[in-house]
């Protein structure tokens, strides 16, 4: 499909001009293909199962059986989506609502002040990559998200986001069932409103986070108040458990900042793993801070095995060395 083109069939030759044209013809396992075509702007979508959503901004790698995989160069220019949402999660309008064992690849997303940038609620198996967001919604620019359900097996990966409200750059939330086996990856993440997170995990309700990958993201934050990664317990009855956070570089350029920032609220929060990650911050700020009861594997070694990390506030909390989460 091709962006301000009219009618249409899908076909190559005569391309419709929305995704929501394709979603309602495209089958499982077929993949939809958008030219940024004039960029006026396209209506946001939900993927159905099993579909690729992929565009010609970027380099897409296509894996054909008996075939092998066909590299398409990508041309550098993302197809805009900024108009009407294309659904809901956790309650919110989204423009880009996530299927089961879905593709979003090589777009830019404005959601406008709407809840969320991209999305999936209770389905497992998709990717996110490649995409650009821009969100000053309630939840921020790409939300994995449990509700009831499980959301498992899920990759974010080489985006880059803008947030300037909301909850986070990215949100990894269980507000009822259990996320577990997500990584977030290799995404440029930037928040300029205060108190945004760039890459939250959270639990308000008892439900459950687990097995979670944070790596090689470069974060930068800007404003009072903010955190660059945030792992919040918030319920007594949740569990946050096997958290790995790797490499990344952040940033936190305001004062009453933080790089890390981790509360067990009395629940069980436990981080396997915090290692070669690097931060800079401005000097009012905190390296870390913790809150409630939090086990943390290395803890006697936080400040080694990571770059910058030499001041860490546990006033208000109990943290334990862990040997394993």
């Amino acid at each position: 499909m091709q962006d301000g083109a009219t009618g249409g069939d899908g076909s190559a030759e005569n391309p419709f001009g929305e995704v929501t044209n394709a979603t309602a013809v495209v089958a499982a396992n077929q993949l939809i293909y958008v030219d940024s075509g004039d960029r006026s702007g396209l209506d946001g979508f939900t993927i159905p199962s099993s579909v690729q959503v992929l565009s010609s901004g970027v380099e897409q790698i296509l894996d054909f059986s008996g075939i092998g995989t066909l590299a398409i160069p990508g041309t550098g220019t993302l197809p805009l989506v900024n108009g009407a949402t294309g659904g809901t999660v956790l309650g919110v309008p989204t423009m880009v609502v996530m299927g089961e064992n879905s593709t979003l690849s090589g777009f830019e997303v404005n959601d406008g002040g709407n809840g969320l940038g991209i999305g999936g609620e209770d389905i497992s198996g998709y990717t996110i990559t490649q995409n650009r967001v821009t969100s000053s919604g309630v939840f921020g620019g790409i939300g994995v998200a449990a509700q009831a359900g499980t959301a498992s097996g899920i990759t974010v990966s080489n985006n880059t986001v803008t947030s300037t409200a909301g909850s986070a750059g990215i949100l990894v939330i269980a507000n009822g069932g259990t996320v577990s086996d997500v990584t977030v990856a290799d995404n440029t993440v930037t928040t300029t409103g205060g108190n945004v997170a760039g890459i939250s995990l959270l639990s308000p309700v008892a439900a459950t986070i687990r097995s979670i990958t944070l790596s090689g993201n470069t974060i930068t934050t800007t404003n009072t108040g903010a955190i660059a990664i945030s792992v919040s317990n918030l319920n007594a009855g949740a569990t946050i458990t096997n958290i790995n956070i790797l490499n990344n570089t952040l940033t936190t350029a305001t004062t009453s900042s933080e790089g890390l920032f981790v509360t067990g609220n009395g629940a069980t929060t436990c981080i396997a793993s915090f290692t070669g990650n690097t931060l800079t911050n401005d000097a009012g700020s905190e390296d870390s801070e913790f809150s409630g009861t939090v086990e943390f594997v290395g803890l006697s070694s936080l400040a080694t095995n990571n770059s910058g990390f030499d001041s860490n506030n546990t006033a208000a909390a109990t943290v334990n060395e862990a040997t394993s989460c």
